[in-house]
């Protein structure tokens, strides 16, 4: 994933910058180090050419620069990087949750963070650059914000409540999350440094596990208003709330399709949680997972075509994926700790 990204950003910056073009295709497609750095000289002749600092970045005691730093670097002049592939989940195989992420395939799971406190419910950025995720490494629930190989977590929430779940918008400029900080769960929305908090549902009930539409019009979330948790959707600013799900049972962590048309979300209504996929109008609900055990917030792959949850079926939590259809269940981080939270 990070070689395909470094050629996509040299085609975008050939693309943006036509007379820089000798700087940008050897800095970024040229001289690209086995072990993911840029050398020195690369890195500041990129900077000249735009007038950039390099003391601004993190040079390395080598002379070298991190890959995510200058990721992050050509990113503040308008490149953009590839969506993630890679699922990112939470797991206490390590001894304490942390966040970890895996190849689709379900290979080379890696370690994102490390702290002894909760890392939990991590969602990629729409440029693949950071990780958002809940924790309580400073003694109570916050939202904070990583880069996409886990360093220099930032927390963005400081309240005495819970802020949880939080999920990014199609733009990358804002962040949803779910918070009790005013006596019950609200759906909150902020820009991604944290700043201009907003209630967005501003309701007595609990409104939870907010999910933005891929357009970036609309929020689904779930809620208790009518007496038992039903899926939700407002617009992004917390008007014309719908109820779409419409059933007794609970129905919880809606997820929306790629291109808008389908709602994935977890429901209880056949009994133990399943997962669903309906219309995002609410139409035509489809049992997914059709399965004896426990299986629950599913996620879509960028592409549409598959959908990640996870799962009790094999005596522990596990992630899977199946095709969008149902289709070829596939256990991808099969191992005997809790592997649970997927974000795609």
């Amino acid at each position: 994933m990070r070689k395909w990204s470094m050629v996509v950003l040299g085609v975008a910056l050939l693309g943006l910058y036509g007379a820089r073009d000798a700087v940008e295709a050897h800095v970024v497609i040229g001289d690209f180090n086995d072990d993911g750095k840029v050398d020195f000289l690369d890195f500041f002749l990129f900077a000249d050419a735009f007038g950039g600092s390099d003391t601004a970045y993190d040079l390395e005691p080598d002379g070298a620069v991190d890959f995510m730093d200058f990721f992050i670097f050509a990113d503040n002049f308008g490149a953009t990087a590839a969506p993630e592939t890679r699922i990112v989940f939470e797991s206490n195989r390590d001894g304490d949750f942390e966040i970890y992420a895996i190849e689709a395939d379900g290979t080379e799971a890696v370690r994102l963070t490390s702290d002894p406190a909760v890392d939990l419910f991590p969602d990629w950025s729409p440029n693949g650059t950071k990780v958002v995720f809940e924790s309580n490494r400073d003694g109570n629930i916050e939202v904070y914000v990583a880069r996409a190989d886990g360093t220099n977590p930032l927390r963005l929430t400081n309240d005495p409540g819970q802020d949880r779940f939080p999920a990014w918008s199609p733009d990358g400029t804002k962040i949803v999350f779910e918070s009790n900080r005013d006596g019950n769960f609200e759906v909150y929305a902020m820009e991604a440094d944290g700043a201009n908090l907003v209630n967005l549902s501003n309701n007595s009930a609990d409104d939870r596990f907010p999910a933005w539409s891929p357009d970036g019009t609309k929020i689904a979330f779930a809620s208790d208003r009518d007496d038992n948790f039903e899926i939700y959707s407002m617009d992004a600013d917390g008007a014309n709330p719908t109820n779409l799900s419409n059933d007794p049972k609970r129905d919880s962590m809606p997820a929306w399709s790629p291109d808008g048309t389908k709602i994935a979300f977890e429901t209880e209504r056949d009994g133990l949680p399943e997962v669903y996929i309906m219309d995002a109008d609410g139409g035509n609900p489809t049992n997914l997972t059709n399965h004896a055990e426990r299986d629950g917030d599913p996620v879509w792959s960028p592409d549409g075509t598959k959908i990640a949850f996870h799962t009790k079926r094999d005596g522990n939590w596990e992630i899977y994926v199946v095709d969008a259809d149902g289709a070829n269940p596939t256990n991808l981080s099969n191992h005997e700790d809790t592997d649970t939270g997927p974000g795609w």
